[in-house]
C-alpha cells in the first residue's frame, strides 16, 4: 500500500459486516486523462473463507451524491472483463451518468486481483504480431502464473461477490443497488444469489448469462455484428485476412498517441483482433468500411477493392503516380491495432481473466462447431489449452436462479459479445424486470442518450413496473464513415 492509500485497514471475515470503514480523500484517474475526486478505503477479506487469517485487501472508492436531496441507498458499480478495475475504468464514464450520481452515492469496488486490490498482472513485452496464441503464448502465461501473489484457485466470481459484500458491510449499508457492465452483470447476478436481499435493484448492461460459457458464441456473435456493417465490409475483412495470412506485411507508423516511430508486422491475427475490438462501439464500427478497403487497396467508382494485380500486389503500399488512390495502405489499421491493443492490455488484469474463464467457462464449452458462415476464429481450442495448465478452481457450472430483486436489463442490438439474445434467455428468471434494447448500438448502452435517466427512474422507483423507456426511440447509431474523413453529409 502506498502512503496515500489508506490510513486504516478494516479487517472483516468473508461474510461478516463491520463498523463503517474510515475513508481517505483520493483522486481516481483514467488513461484518457479523466479524473474524479473520491473517498477511498480498503477492507481485508479472507482469501479462502476456510482460512480467515489469510486476507487480501479490497480497495474501493466512494463518490458523494451531487444533488440536494440524496437518497440513502448507494449504487455499487461492477466492472467487466473479467479483470477490469472499477476505480479505473468507470472514471471516464462518470461525467456521462450525472443523473445517477445526483441522487445516490456511487461505490466503485475493485475485486481481488484488480486495481487497488492486490493487482495481478504480467507485462507482455512482445509485439502484437507475435501474440498468435501458440505454444510460446502458453509458456508466457504459465511463467506469469508462477509470479502471482494471489492463488488463482481463489479468484472466482463467487470470491468476487464476497469481496463486494465485504465492502458493503464495511461501509455500513444494509442494502444497495448493484450495477454491472458486461462480466460485471454476471458478478451482479451471482452476488444477488449468494446474498439475497442485499441488492435493492439490479442494473445489468450487456448481459453475460450464467447459463452459457463466455467464449462459446464469439464466432457467431462477432460475425452477426460485422454483417450489420455491410456485406462489403465482411468481404473486405475476409479478403484482408487471407492476404495477410499468405504474406504478412511490415508496416512503419507513428505511435497513435506518442508519435514515436514504430514497426509492426501485420498478419491475419492482428487484423482479427483489431476488428473484434472495433465492433464493440458503433462509432468505431463505423470506421471499418474505409479502413478495411484502404488496407486492401484502391477502390474504383463501384466501390470494389482493386485486385492484387491492379493494386501492385499484396505487399505494395505506395500511391500510384498521379492518383490519390491508395494501394494496400495498412497505416490506419495498424494505428488502430496499436491503440486498441494497448488499451486492452492496460485495462484487463490477465491472471484474473484467465482464472475466472478457466474455472467457470472453459470446462463447460460444448463441441458444436461455429456456424459455417462465421468469419471469426473459434477461440475455444486455445482457451482449453491454456486452462489445461493454468491453475484454477473447480466449480459447478454456473446456473441462473429465479429472483425477486427488481432488474433492468440493457442491450445494444449489435453488441458483438453480449447481444440481446443472451439477456432474453434469462429474462424469465426475474419476477420484476424490464429489458431495453437499442437498435444499432453495440456493447454497453448505459451512457447513451436518455438511458441513464431511465436507470435513475428505475433505481428511485425500486421497480421495473410502468417504467417509461419511450425516449430511447430517439437514439440512433453513429452513421458509417464514407471514407476516413467521416460520414457522408
Amino acid at each position: 500500500m502506498t502512503a496515500l492509500a489508506w490510513a486504516v485497514v478494516v479487517v472483516v471475515g468473508a461474510l461478516t459486516p463491520a463498523a463503517p470503514a474510515p475513508l481517505t480523500p483520493c483522486t481516481l484517474g483514467h488513461p484518457t486523462g479523466a479524473r474524479a475526486y473520491a473517498s477511498c478505503g480498503e477492507v481485508a477479506v479472507a482469501i479462502d473463507p476456510a482460512h480467515p487469517e489469510q486476507t487480501v485487501g479490497i480497495g474501493f472508492a466512494v463518490l458523494s451524491p451531487t444533488g440536494t436531496s440524496p437518497r440513502p441507498d448507494p449504487i455499487v458499480l461492477l466492472a467487466g472483463g473479467p479483470g477490469q478495475a472499477a476505480t479505473r475504468d468507470f472514471v471516464a464514464l462518470l461525467p456521462l451518468v450525472s443523473a445517477l450520481r445526483a441522487d445516490h452515492a456511487l461505490v466503485l469496488v475493485d475485486i481481488r486481483g484488480t486495481g487497488r486490490s492486490q493487482p495481478q498482472s504480467c507485462k507482455d513485452e512482445r509485439p502484437l504480431s507475435e501474440r498468435v496464441r501458440n505454444q510460446e503464448d502458453l509458456d508466457a502465461a504459465l511463467a506469469c502464473a508462477r509470479t502471482l501473489t494471489l492463488d488463482p484457485h481463489f479468484i472466482t466470481t463467487a470470491d468476487a461477490a464476497r469481496d463486494v459484500d465485504a465492502v458493503r458491510g464495511a461501509l455500513g449499508f444494509a442494502r444497495w443497488n448493484v450495477l454491472g457492465i458486461s462480466y460485471g452483470t454476471r458478478l451482479a447476478v451471482v452476488y444477488d444469489q449468494l446474498f439475497p436481499g442485499r441488492a435493492r435493484t439490479l442494473i445489468l448492461d450487456g448481459v453475460a448469462p450464467l447459463d452459457r460459457a463466455l467464449g462459446e458464441d464469439v464466432p457467431a456473435d462477432m460475425t452477426a455484428a460485422l454483417r450489420a456493417a455491410g456485406d462489403d465490409v465482411v468481404q473486405s475483412f475476409v479478403a484482408l485476412k487471407a492476404r495477410l495470412k499468405a504474406a504478412p506485411q511490415i508496416v512503419k507508423v507513428p505511435h497513435p498517441t506518442t508519435a514515436l516511430p514504430m514497426e509492426l508486422t501485420v498478419n491475419a491475427d492482428v487484423v482479427n483482433g483489431t476488428v473484434r475490438m472495433l465492433l464493440y462501439a458503433d462509432e468505431s464500427r463505423a470506421l471499418l468500411g474505409p479502413v478495411l478497403q484502404r488496407a486492401l487497396g484502391s477502390t474504383g467508382r463501384s466501390g470494389s477493392p482493386l485486385t492484387d494485380t491492379e493494386a501492385g500486389g499484396p505487399r505494395e503500399a505506395t500511391r500510384r503516380e498521379g492518383s490519390a488512390d491508395v494501394a494496400g495502405d495498412l497505416t490506419p489499421l495498424v494505428a488502430l491495432a496499436i491503440s486498441v491493443g494497448e488499451q486492452l492490455e492496460d485495462a484487463i488484469h490477465g491472471p484474473v481473466n484467465a482464472s475466472i474463464l478457466c474455472a467457470e467457462d472453459a470446462p463447460f464449452f460444448g463441441d458444436e462447431p461455429p456456424p459455417k458462415d462465421a468469419v471469426f476464429d473459434d477461440e475455444r481450442p486455445y482457451i482449453r489449452a491454456l486452462c489445461a495448465q493454468w491453475p484454477h478452481a473447480n466449480v459447478p457450472q454456473p446456473r441462473m436462479k429465479a429472483t425477486t430483486t427488481p432488474a433492468l436489463l440493457l442491450s445494444g442490438e449489435l453488441d458483438p459479445i453480449t447481444p440481446p439474445r443472451h439477456a432474453r434467455r434469462i429474462e424469465k428468471q426475474f419476477a420484476d424486470h424490464a429489458h431495453i434494447v437499442i437498435p444499432g448500438l453495440g456493447h454497453s448502452i448505459l451512457a447513451r442518450g436518455c438511458v441513464e435517466d431511465i436507470v435513475a427512474d428505475f433505481v428511485n422507483a425500486g421497480t421495473a413496473k410502468d417504467l417509461d423507456s419511450s425516449c430511447t426511440k430517439k437514439i440512433g447509431p453513429f452513421p458509417p464513415f464514407a471514407d476516413l474523413m467521416g460520414p457522408a453529409p
